[in-house]
């Protein structure tokens, strides 16, 4: 399950869970298990948005999906 944190204006996403693979949204949206929705590092927020995280291990069920607001 994934962990969104935000500290300032940084979000972090991290999953405990080996191998897995985190996909985000700023938008609203459900991330897509596509590389542009792949999280790769911590990012500022420029301002208050939505936050979906979902982790995926390969050939494993994913994740539920986390929402921070």
């Amino acid at each position: 399950l994934p962990v969104i944190r935000l500290k300032g204006n940084v979000i972090n996403i991290s999953c405990s869970t080996p191998g897995s693979k985190i996909y985000f949204t700023d938008n609203g949206s459900t991330p897509s298990f596509t590389a542009k929705d792949e999280y790769t590092k911590p990012f500022k927020l420029k301002k208050r948005v939505e936050i979906k995280a979902i982790a995926k291990v390969y050939g494993v069920n994913n994740s539920s999906l986390v929402v921070y607001k």
